[in-house]
């Protein structure tokens, strides 16, 4: 999460207005004033900006190792079809959990999800 300094601007504000004042012993910055506050909201911006610098430079530096042929990506592991279709059936019928398919297939959440998502569209695929 990206927190953009009319963002952290807001949550001290919010705070204020409960009594609640933010005070950095590390940097010597207090919210209870008008200059700690605008100290506050340049080290947001300042880190706001570093941030998006930093994610041009790997946006270019990945185009790059494209253009160049060096980037493909992860390898994809190859998933046995056959034990999935069984696991696949377990967890629809509710007779175990998403967390526990996963286990069974060794499978991320987001590579479980991903593969119930190739398997639905094949089996639906192959019955039109």
């Amino acid at each position: 999460m990206s927190l953009y300094p009319a963002d952290l601007l807001d949550i001290i504000e919010r705070l204020e207005k409960k009594n609640v004042v933010l005070h950095s012993l590390k940097e010597g910055v207090c919210t209870d004033s008008a200059s700690g506050r605008l100290q506050v909201a340049l080290f947001a911006a300042l880190s706001q900006f570093e941030r998006e610098i930093m994610l041009e430079r790997q946006a270019e530096g990945v185009a790059a190792a494209k253009a160049a042929g060096k980037y493909t990506g992860g390898v994809q592991k190859p998933t046995d079809w056959d034990r999935f279709k069984s696991v696949h059936k377990q967890w629809r019928d509710g007779k175990i959990t998403a967390v526990a398919a996963q286990k069974l297939m060794g499978m991320t959440a987001p590579t479980w999800y991903r593969r119930v998502k190739e398997w639905e569209a094949k089996r639906k695929h192959q019955s039109q």
